[in-house]
């Protein structure tokens, strides 16, 4: 039986040993009503959205990762190890779908800019 009023299950939830608390908390999250109420009531819609805009989807993830690609490539110096710096932002373009040729320019013109 789920039990669909919070107040009387969580009264119960002390008296249920781990096995129990456990089938209790599957059955409710295997109720799709249960399960997006249990969400709106906790907030965890709102943090998605603070986190989708935050961390976003692909495109997001991309503008992040070129963002960090040109401050790392403004802030070398000779007093890190800028060839294996110059090399991780190199592959992180390609892998981000920069032709290989564009990023070897970019590359070369942060190493010349040292």
């Amino acid at each position: 039986e789920v039990v669909r009023d919070r107040d009387a299950y969580g009264r119960r939830w002390k008296k249920f040993n781990d096995s129990e608390k456990l089938e209790k908390a599957y059955e409710v999250v295997r109720d799709p009503q249960e399960a997006q109420e249990g969400l709106e009531a906790s907030n965890f819609t709102q943090f998605l959205a603070v986190l989708h805009h935050c961390v976003g989807g692909a495109d997001r993830q991309k503008s992040l990762i070129q963002q960090q690609l040109a401050i790392s490539s403004s802030s070398l110096t000779h007093e890190v190890d800028f060839v294996t710096e110059l090399k991780a932002n190199f592959d992180k373009s390609v892998q981000l779908g920069v032709p290989a040729e564009k990023a070897a320019q970019k590359v070369h013109e942060a190493f010349v800019k040292l």
